[in-house]
C-alpha cells in the first residue's frame, strides 16, 4: 500500500526503494559471509549511510540562486563583433590571393598562403554557423511552442535561453570535421608523396643492381619472360670537374634518356619537364642537390675533366638526391651518347632498370635472373621501397 500511494506521487519513489532492498541485501549478505554480527553499530551506520547518500547527493548538487539577469537578453560584446569582421576580411582576401596567384612553386619551400588559406575558411565558416544557427533554433522553438508537446517546447527553451550549450556541441563538431578532413587530406599526401618517392626511388618496374654486371646482362635480362624493356645505367666512379675554379671528384652516371622516359612512371623526376639529356650544340647534363648545395654546382656550364681534355657541359636541371641507381647521394647525370666524349675511361654497369608486364611478379623475374644472369643480384620495386619507407 505504501509503495502504491508513493507511485502515485513520484513514479520515482519505486526505483528508490528496489534499490535501496537491493543494497541492504548485499550490504548484509557480505556481513553475513564475513562473520560481523548483522545487527551491530557498523552495519547500522552503513545502513543510515547508504539511506542519506542520495540526499546529500542532491543537495550537493542543487542549482544555486536565479540569475540576476537573463541569458537570452544579454547583448554580445562589441569587441567580438570586430573581431569577426576582421577575420572575414581577412579571409576573403588570403582566398582572393590564393586563387589569383596559386600555391606558389617548389622551390618556394613552406607557402604561408597556402598554409592559412584553408584555416581561415574553416574559422569564417564556424563563425558564420554560429551567428546563424540561433536563428534557427529560435524558429524551431515558436514552431514548437505554437504545438501540443510540452517536453519539446521546454527543451527548445532551454536551448534558446542556454545558447553556450547549442554553441559549445555545435563548435566540437566543427572542430571534429575540420580535423577528420585536415587528417584525411594530411594522410592523403603523405601517402601519394611516399608513393611517389619510392617510384622514383625504384626508378622503374624492377631495379637490379651488382658491382658490375657482364658485358651482355642486359641482353640476357631482356630475353627472359615478362620483360618488356632493359635499360642499363653505365658510371664511371671518379671524374673531375671544375667548380670555381677547384676541381673536385664526382661519379657520373648515363643511360639511354629516351629509353628511361619510356619505362620511368617519373622520368621528369629526373629529367626537368621540357628539357632533354640529348641536345644539338651542348652535353646537357643533371646534378643531385647535394652536388649542387656541398660542391656550388649551378644551372648553367660545368667544366668537366681535369688532367685530361676539358669538355663544357651544360646543367639544366638540379634534382632531388633519391634514385635507385646512385650509391651516392652526390652524382652527374648525362645521356650514355655524350659519355665516351666528356669520360674517356672505362665506364661499368651496376644497375638494370626494367620494364615489366603488368600481370608479372617481380620476385618471379628475379628468380630468373639469379638463375640464369646474376646469382648475387640485388633488387629493389616502388612496392619494396614503399614498405621500406
Amino acid at each position: 500500500v505504501v509503495s502504491y500511494y508513493m507511485y502515485m506521487v513520484n513514479p520515482a519513489v519505486p526505483a528508490a526503494i528496489i534499490g535501496v532492498a537491493i543494497g541492504t541485501s548485499l550490504v548484509l549478505t557480505i556481513f553475513t559471509r564475513s562473520s560481523v554480527p548483522l545487527f551491530s553499530a557498523l552495519t547500522i551506520a552503513l545502513l543510515v549511510g547508504v539511506a542519506l547518500f542520495p540526499a546529500v547527493a542532491l543537495a550537493a548538487s542543487a542549482p544555486g540562486a536565479e540569475r540576476a539577469t537573463r541569458v537570452d537578453d544579454a547583448k554580445p560584446a562589441r569587441a567580438r563583433v570586430f573581431v569577426e569582421m576582421a577575420v572575414v576580411i581577412l579571409t576573403v582576401a588570403a582566398t582572393i590571393a590564393f586563387t589569383s596567384r596559386g600555391a606558389g612553386t617548389t622551390e618556394t619551400g613552406v607557402d604561408p598562403l597556402a598554409t592559412l588559406t584553408p584555416l581561415l575558411l574553416t574559422v569564417t565558416a564556424a563563425l558564420i554557423t554560429l551567428r546563424l544557427y540561433p536563428l534557427v533554433l529560435r524558429a524551431v522553438h515558436a514552431r514548437l511552442r505554437a504545438g501540443n508537446g510540452f517536453i519539446d517546447f521546454i527543451g527548445s527553451a532551454r536551448a534558446v535561453r542556454e545558447a553556450s550549450a547549442g554553441a559549445a556541441a555545435l563548435l566540437a563538431l566543427l572542430v571534429g570535421v575540420s580535423i577528420a578532413v585536415s587528417s584525411t587530406v594530411v594522410l592523403s599526401t603523405i601517402d601519394t608523396s611516399a608513393q611517389r618517392m619510392a617510384e622514383i626511388r625504384a626508378g622503374a618496374d624492377l631495379t637490379l643492381s651488382v658491382p658490375r654486371f657482364a658485358d651482355d646482362a642486359a641482353e640476357r635480362v631482356a630475353a627472359l619472360d615478362g620483360v618488356n624493356e632493359v635499360v642499363p645505367v653505365r658510371n664511371v666512379p671518379n671524374v673531375a670537374v671544375v667548380v670555381n675554379n677547384r676541381t673536385t671528384r664526382v661519379p657520373i652516371y648515363a643511360f639511354d634518356s629516351e629509353a628511361f622516359e619510356r619505362i620511368s612512371p617519373h622520368a621528369d623526376a629526373l629529367i626537368p619537364d621540357g628539357n632533354s639529356l640529348r641536345a644539338d650544340g651542348s652535353v646537357p647534363v643533371v646534378v643531385s642537390q647535394s652536388a649542387s648545395e656541398r660542391l656550388g654546382i649551378t644551372l648553367g656550364d660545368l667544366t668537366i675533366g681535369g688532367t685530361q681534355e676539358k669538355v663544357t657541359a651544360n646543367v639544366i636541371g638540379v634534382v632531388e638526391d633519391t634514385t635507385g641507381f646512385a650509391a651516392m647521394d652526390i652524382w652527374i647525370l648525362v645521356d650514355d651518347e655524350y659519355l665516351d666524349d666528356i669520360v674517356p675511361a672505362a665506364s661499368t654497369v651496376s644497375t638494370l632498370l626494367v620494364d615489366l608486364d603488368d600481370a608479372v611478379d617481380p620476385a618471379t623475374v628475379v628468380e630468373a635472373v639469379k638463375s640464369e644472369v646474376e646469382p648475387f643480384v640485388s633488387w629493389i620495386t616502388p612496392e619494396s621501397a614503399l614498405a621500406e619507407t
